[in-house]
């Protein structure tokens, strides 16, 4: 199952290990920096009260795959999840937008996303690797 997952971690390295030693593969790292559609969601949640940094944790965001029914918005360090499939079928009822029109469209999509507490506590000790 293909998922979207938006992580508070130090760093990639750190955030690309969790995901691992969870068993999921990374299909795309920095899915924000290269997907229009991902970005104008963010900014939906920034817009919503989305911190760019929790104790000095930035977000990362991934498009993963793993074979667990795992619900990764249970881990602290976990933004939001959320399925691939229902991104994709949200993208596709704007594609006809366009400019700003399509901006806000996609940007709207973080009203269906529950934020967590943006004044809590990123406590984590560094995944190793397996």
């Amino acid at each position: 199952m293909r998922k979207y997952v938006c992580i508070r971690a130090l760093n990639l390295r750190d955030a690309k290990l969790g995901l691992s030693n969870q068993g999921a593969t990374i299909v795309r790292s920095n899915v924000d920096q290269v997907d229009p559609a991902f970005r104008n969601l963010v900014y939906g949640m920034e817009a919503k009260g989305l911190k760019n940094k929790i104790d000095e944790c930035p977000l990362f965001c991934f498009l993963i795959e793993d074979k667990k029914d795992i619900d990764f918005n249970l881990f602290n360090e976990v933004e939001v999840s959320f399925p691939m499939e229902w991104f994709e079928s949200a993208k596709s009822t704007v594609r006809h937008l366009t400019g700003l029109a399509y901006c806000e469209a996609t940007s709207e999509l973080a009203n269906g996303l529950e934020l967590k507490d943006q004044n809590r506590k990123i406590v984590y000790q560094r995944p190793k690797a397996v």
